[in-house]
């Protein structure tokens, strides 16, 4: 079988058979190198500026306590850990405030704490996949991110003021059930 001269050049041009493979994965394998560099380069810059802010936020925590430390140190003593407020509370000690906390926790954590647990153990042991419980881990997943100050508001406005409950300890306690 007798081939032309350019029969033959057009042969020795064509790619053998899995070549063409091979220049198309050293192109492809450039372009995936390439990309995941230029990841790299951004999420090194994207650490080194997170990194910069949470430096920036500490140093101005740092000089927070260190204003307070400084200035109020010597404010601290027995007299005003133990003593009730006098003067329209300029003067004296924070003992209700210190009582005060110690009640709401105390009382929130015998109210929410209860539920909350028994709410867990109903959804992920007793419950039944579907559409309804992943309703309620969405709207569970939703009252995780709001700020606990709007809860705050929601006792003052209805625990406070349209149950008519005043400001009390228990309208406090009650406030934090609303988050279990």
């Amino acid at each position: 079988m007798d081939i032309t001269k350019d029969e033959y050049m057009e042969k020795k041009a064509k790619p053998r058979h899995g070549q063409e493979n091979t220049l198309k994965k050293t192109e492809i394998q450039k372009a995936v190198e390439s990309s995941q560099t230029r990841r790299k380069i951004v999420q090194q810059v994207l650490f080194i500026m997170f990194r910069g802010a949470a430096l920036i936020n500490g140093l101005a925590l740092a000089a927070i306590v260190f204003f307070m430390v400084k200035n109020g140190w010597m404010a601290i003593n027995w007299e005003f850990l133990s003593q009730v407020p006098t003067d329209s509370m300029t003067k004296g000690g924070i003992l209700p405030c210190i009582i005060g906390t110690i009640y709401l926790s105390l009382g929130a954590i015998a109210i929410a704490l209860p539920v909350g647990v028994a709410s867990a153990v109903y959804l992920n042991e007793y419950a039944e996949p579907g559409k309804l419980l992943r309703f309620i881990r969405l709207c569970i997943n939703n009252l995780a991110g709001v700020p606990s100050v709007v809860f705050g508001l929601f006792g003052l406005a209805f625990f406070v003021i349209w149950m008519k409950m005043g400001v009390s300890i228990l309208a406090g306690a009650l406030t934090p059930y609303v988050l279990s």
